[in-house]
């Protein structure tokens, strides 16, 4: 029993790093200053050995570069082995604390990490929110986390104080000459002067 819980502790510090960008990665297109530091910690952990290695609760908390906190929260995870080649996760949470006291959140139904080659994809419903007002939503979403690429599958609906836009995809990528994002697909855009929304109907 205790080589089992060791080699869960082993397969949990290796996806750790990576699945801490589920909190981060659409708001690196947003802050792009912001790098993950080397202070990243694990707790609420309790190991499962009734399915293999799978992690109840893995949470993980840290700090980006220039000291803004985060969190990621699975309900589980479940490597395939000690030195996974895929982790499967339940339903996914994370949240960053962004500049002047923004905050970031992501939520998504469940997912599949795959630590080797760098890629997360999230499915079942992705949600990205922030504190001042605007929202991202697509069915499922794939991030190359080396390239710090990003490709949503729709319907991708985005919403915030200055308007709305909608398309079948979205990818947004970093490159040497900056950040970029582009909607794809049937894209309808509503723009709202002044940043006033629309009155809810009764």
């Amino acid at each position: 029993m205790a080589v089992d819980r060791r080699a869960a502790r082993i397969a949990l510090l290796k996806i750790a790093l990576p699945l801490t960008a589920l909190a981060l990665i659409a708001a690196v297109f947003v802050f792009p200053r912001d790098r993950l530091t080397q202070g990243l910690s694990v707790d609420r952990v309790a190991v499962s050995m009734i399915d293999g290695l799978r992690l109840d609760r893995p949470r993980f908390t840290g700090e980006t570069s220039d000291g803004r906190p985060f969190t990621v929260t699975a309900d589980w995870a479940l490597p395939d082995g000690p030195d996974p080649e895929s982790v499967r996760l339940g339903p996914v949470e994370g949240r960053v604390e962004a500049q002047e006291g923004l905050r970031v959140t992501l939520s998504a139904g469940g997912g599949e990490l795959r630590p080797n080659a760098r890629t997360l994809r999230l499915q079942d419903g992705v949600s990205l929110v922030s504190s001042d007002g605007h929202r991202l939503t697509a069915s499922a979403a794939l991030a190359d986390l080396d390239a710090g690429a990003l490709t949503a599958e729709g319907p991708v609906f985005g919403d915030g104080p200055l308007g709305s836009v909608e398309s079948a995809t979205m990818r947004a990528a970093r490159r040497a000459e900056g950040d970029y994002i582009w909607f794809e697909g049937g894209v309808r855009v509503v723009i709202r002067p002044g940043g006033a929304r629309p009155a809810a109907e009764d």
